[in-house]
């Protein structure tokens, strides 16, 4: 689960998706945290936090060793997910858990991506 949680999906989705419907979405995020914080300024502060990590995010998206430290990040945990379910029902053992629920996500951002099939995901092995 600690794994899943120290991947940032943000980085990997939005270098996923072609730029001008990036910019696109990244716009509208920033207006839409912008127009909360109009509406609710007694919790500003955590849409001005939001609005931080959109621009970070921005930043992040030009450095191409962030990118590809995220790709590699992801296959880590594919990789380590492949081996655990290999041996066990699940990814936390025998029983559903959590992990699995966490895993959810991750496997369905691949689809959307339409990821499934390149070959950057293709197991050398």
């Amino acid at each position: 689960m600690k794994k899943i949680e120290g991947w940032n999906s943000d980085i990997f989705t939005m270098s996923h998706i072609p730029e001008k419907y990036r910019l696109f979405v990244s716009k509208f995020v920033r207006r839409v945290v912008i127009a909360r914080m109009a509406e609710s300024p007694d919790i500003a502060n955590a849409y001005h936090l939001k609005l931080k990590e959109a621009y970070e995010i921005e930043e992040q998206l030009k450095d191409l060793d962030v990118l590809t430290s995220s790709e590699e990040q992801l296959l880590e945990l594919l990789d380590e997910v492949e081996k655990q379910l290999s041996e066990k029902a699940y990814v936390a053992g025998d029983e559903y858990t959590m992990a699995d629920t966490m895993l959810i996500p991750v496997l369905a951002l691949i689809e959307l991506l339409e990821l499934e099939e390149n070959t950057f995901w293709l197991d050398p092995e």
